[in-house]
């Protein structure tokens, strides 16, 4: 984990002190749902998240594109647990960093394709939990934490010679994965502390959406995933 901040800092600092082609803006994804298996409980959960981060877009020559980011975020996990029915886990606010990087692979007159990937880590506090009805703050020590990856190629296409706007729809295929432990500090009560491994059910995804550039250096992003999860993203970016 430290290695990935040392990176993304690198990376920043490497692109004011060598004036890399540099876009920064914000960058949202709201994950509206998420089917993840709850392994010591034996139980199927559905998982939602918010990230509010800021992302740098850094072009290390024509071909590839890293991106570092990071932001807090919050979650809300319900397992449906055997005996108890569905359980709400609420996250408080919690930190994130994450990588995205893409090259491209082929460009032909159509169509221009890309290899891309991501990762990223999330650290969330569990605050509460709810169940029949009624919402009880959580007395111990609880954290959450989650590796995401994800691997695909897309394809897109700049539409301005149609449009005269650049407008460059995108349409992609990944193969991702979450995994997460809960940490909860009962030691102090039990003499042990117990632990929560959580994972992704789905894997194979497809990722679609659009950029356009109103003005110049000026990028508006909207997209979404599919299949492996329910996710919106959206961001704004500028380009220095």
């Amino acid at each position: 984990m430290k290695k990935l901040v040392l990176v993304v800092a690198l990376l920043l600092c490497m692109s004011s002190a060598f004036a890399l082609d540099l876009t920064v803006g914000p960058d949202l994804e709201f994950v509206l749902n998420k089917d993840i298996k709850c392994d010591n409980l034996g139980a199927e959960a559905e998982y939602s998240a918010q990230y509010y981060d800021i992302k740098a877009d850094i072009n290390l020559g024509d071909l590839v594109t890293v991106s570092p980011k990071l932001g807090i975020n919050s979650f809300e996990l319900t397992p449906d647990i055997s005996g108890i029915g569905e359980v709400d886990v609420n996250g408080g606010i919690g930190w994130n960093v994450g990588l995205d990087m893409a090259t491209k692979a082929y460009e032909t007159k159509y169509v221009d394709l890309n290899i891309f990937g991501s990762y990223r880590y999330s650290r969330t506090d569990i605050d509460s939990v709810e169940f029949n009805g009624r919402e009880y703050d959580n007395p111990f020590e609880t954290v959450l934490a989650n590796h995401e990856w994800e691997i695909g190629i897309k394809g897109s296409k700049d539409l301005k010679e149609l449009t005269g706007l650049s407008v460059k729809p995108y349409l992609g295929f990944v193969y991702s994965d979450l995994r997460g432990k809960a940490d909860i500090n009962t030691h102090a009560i039990t003499g042990y502390d117990f632990k929560e491994d959580i994972k992704a059910e789905d894997h194979f995804g497809i990722r679609t959406g659009f950029t356009v550039t109103p003005i110049a250096n000026l990028n508006l992003n909207l997209g979404a995933k599919l299949v492996d999860e329910t996710a919106v993203m959206g961001s704004v970016s500028y380009k220095f």
